[in-house]
C-alpha cells in the first residue's frame, strides 16, 4: 500500500521495488517515514513522496548486482528528494493557505490528463502479487494472475478516457472477445481482473469497485464436451500399439496410463512419490497431495485418494512402485519458478505423437486422456458428484458438496473400474 500507519502511530509511505531491482539486491519494498502522526499532513506528504519513490525506482539504470554502498547512496539521495518536496509544498502558497484562483477542470480534462496518474495500476499489481505470495498462493497461480491483470492494464493504458467504471469493464470484455482465446480462458482473464479490483477496494486504493457489478457469461460456440478433444478408441490404439510408445521410458508410459485409467492431471501424476502409494490395505490406492516438497495441487478439492485401477495392477504398476521405493515415482522434476512438474512429460508426449503421425493442432492432447476418462464415466451413467470426487473437481452442488457423505474406498473403486480399455501386456 502507498500509505500506512506504523504501530508507533507514525505514518509511512510504502512502495514495492520492481522485481528486476529486487534481483539486483534492492529491498523488497521501501518504507519512507512521513514523520508525522497527523493523517491530513501524512496524506499531503504522501502525495509528493509516492511519485518520487516510484519514479526514482523506474529511472534506476543498472544490469548487475549492486553493492551496499550504492544502495545506501541511493537511499540517501532519495530521502533528500523526499524531504525537499515536503519543504517546497509547505512553503508554497497552497500550504500557507494563501487564496488562489481555481478554475475547475472539465470532465474531459479530468479524463485525459488526471485519470492515469490517479490509478498507478502497475505499482498496485506489484503489491497485489506480493500479497498473494505472502498468502501462500503457488508461484504458478501468481504468475497467471500477473499475466492476466497486465493484459488489462495494457488495455487500460490505450484508452483516451480511462475511468474505473462499468463501461470500462464492458469495453474490456469486448476486447477479450475480439482476441483468439477460448471462452474458458477469457473467463479466467476477467475473473483475475475482478479479483484484483476487489483487493484494491478492500485496501482502500479505489473508492468504488465497479467491476463487481459486471456479470458476463463467455459463451462458447462449441458444446462443453467438445472444447477439449477426447481420445477415440482408434487414436488410443494408434498410440498404445505403436513401437515408439512401447519402447519409450517407463515414466512416460505410466503417467500416460494414470491419466487414462484414473483421471489424474498430468502434473498430479508426474509429482507422485512412492510414499503417496498406499499398499497397506486391501485396496491399493494413490494419494494426490501437496504435502511433499514442491508438490502442489490445483485447489483443495484436488487433494484426494483414488483406488488403483485393476488394469494398471495387472500391467505391473505395483512392481514399478517397489522398484522406486523411497524416491520419486517417475523421472520428472519441477521446472521454472512455477514448479511445473509436467512440462518435460508434455514435451516428450508431443514428440512421441509427432513420431507416430499425429499432427499438431489436429490431435488430442495429453490432458485429453483425463477428459477421456471423465467422458467415459459420464457415458456409463456415473453420477457427476462421484466423478468429481475421483478426478478432483470442485463440487458446485451445495447439497452434495457440503452435506453429502464422501465415498469410501470400495465405492470409489467401483467408479474407477467403470472405465475400461483393452490393452496388450506387451506395452510395458
Amino acid at each position: 500500500m502507498y500509505l500506512y500507519k506504523h504501530s508507533n502511530s507514525v505514518y509511512y509511505t510504502r512502495i514495492c521495488s520492481p522485481k528486476k531491482l529486487v534481483k539486483l539486491g534492492f529491498p523488497f519494498d521501501f518504507k519512507i517515514s512521513l514523520r508525522t502522526k497527523d493523517r491530513p499532513e501524512a496524506l499531503r506528504r504522501n502525495l509528493t513522496t509516492a511519485p518520487i519513490v516510484v519514479q526514482s525506482l523506474d529511472n534506476f539504470a543498472c544490469d548487475k548486482p549492486i553493492s551496499k554502498d550504492v544502495l545506501g547512496q541511493f537511499k540517501s539521495e532519495l530521502l533528500k528528494l523526499v524531504v525537499s518536496s515536503w519543504q517546497q509544498w509547505e512553503s508554497s502558497t497552497l500550504a500557507n493557505n494563501t487564496t488562489i484562483n481555481f478554475s475547475p477542470a472539465t470532465k474531459e480534462t479530468y479524463r485525459n490528463k488526471s485519470a492515469p496518474a490517479l490509478f498507478p495500476l502497475k505499482a498496485w499489481l506489484d503489491e497485489f502479487s506480493a500479497y498473494k505470495t505472502d498468502e501462500g498462493v503457488t508461484p504458478l497461480t501468481v504468475h497467471q494472475l500477473i499475466q492476466r491483470i497486465t493484459h488489462f492494464i495494457q488495455f487500460f493504458n490505450t484508452l483516451n478516457e480511462p475511468e474505473l467504471n462499468t463501461a470500462l469493464f464492458m469495453k474490456y470484455i469486448g476486447q477479450l472477445n475480439s482476441e483468439k482465446r477460448s471462452p474458458k480462458t477469457n473467463k479466467e482473464f476477467f475473473a483475475s481482473v475482478k479479483q484484483f479490483f476487489k483487493w484494491l477496494h478492500a485496501m482502500e486504493k479505489i473508492e468504488k469497485n465497479s467491476a463487481q457489478h459486471v456479470q458476463y457469461k463467455f459463451k462458447s460456440k462449441q458444446h462443453a464436451s467438445d472444447e477439449r478433444m477426447r481420445w477415440s478408441t482408434v487414436e488410443l490404439c494408434q498410440l498404445m500399439q505403436s513401437p515408439p510408445f512401447k519402447s519409450t521410458n517407463d515414466s512416460l508410459k505410466w503417467v500416460t496410463l494414470l491419466q487414462l485409467f484414473m483421471g489424474l492431471r498430468p502434473s498430479e501424476a508426474c509429482q507422485l512419490h512412492t510414499r503417496d502409494i498406499c499398499l497397506s490395505g486391501s485396496i491399493p490406492s494413490i494419494d494426490v497431495t501437496d504435502a511433499g516438497d514442491e508438490q502442489h495441487v490445483k485447489h483443495k478439492h484436488a487433494i484426494r485418494t483414488i483406488p488403483i485401477h485393476s488394469t494398471l495392477i495387472q500391467l505391473g504398476f505395483l512392481l514399478h512402485v517397489e522398484q522406486r521405493r523411497g524416491r520419486q515415482l517417475f523421472d520428472y522434476t519441477p521446472s521454472d519458478i512455477n514448479s511445473d512438474w509436467s512440462k518435460q512429460y508434455r514435451t516428450q508426449f508431443g514428440k512421441l505423437q509427432s513420431k507416430i503421425g499425429m499432427k499438431p493442432n489436429l490431435r488430442p492432447t495429453a490432458y485429453g486422456l483425463r477428459h477421456t476418462f471423465i467422458d467415459t464415466l459420464k457415458q456409463q451413467g456415473v453420477e457427476e458428484t462421484q466423478v468429481a470426487e475421483i478426478v478432483g473437481h470442485t463440487n458446485s452442488n451445495m447439497t452434495f458438496g457440503r452435506y453429502g457423505k464422501r465415498l469410501n474406498l470400495k465405492s470409489k473403486l467401483n467408479v474407477v473400474e467403470a472405465f475400461s480399455f483393452d490393452l496388450s501386456e506387451d506395452i510395458l
